[in-house]
């Protein structure tokens, strides 16, 4: 998942919470062409984070999407971020996947 940062803290909750639906509408439709080694990481650490948030999926979903886009802006500002991608990848299909289980 690339992108940047669009958005700055202050910036209002209404603003983030858009620009982190806007990055889960991306991970869902790259999902299908992702990588399947990538796509059962990111169940496996889906799981992990479910249990140990359970009955706030939703909300680590958004937090970790947060945290995905920091990877994503960090990575613009490296020589070399395709280990950045990787991971950012990986956290951003197991916050898709919990978001999407969140509302079921």
């Amino acid at each position: 998942m690339s992108g940047s940062f669009a958005l700055a803290p202050g910036a209002g909750k209404a603003a983030l919470d858009a620009l982190t639906d806007q990055s889960f509408a991306a991970i869902r439709e790259q999902r299908r062409e992702a990588d399947p080694d990538l796509v059962r990481l990111a169940a496996d650490f889906a799981g992990m984070i479910a249990e140990q948030f359970a009955g706030s999926e939703a909300l680590a979903a958004r937090v970790l999407m947060a945290s995905v886009q920091l990877m994503a802006a960090l990575a613009e500002r490296l020589d070399n971020p395709d280990e950045v991608h990787v991971t950012a990848d990986i956290m951003a299909l197991a916050a898709e996947q919990l978001s999407r289980a969140a509302d079921l």
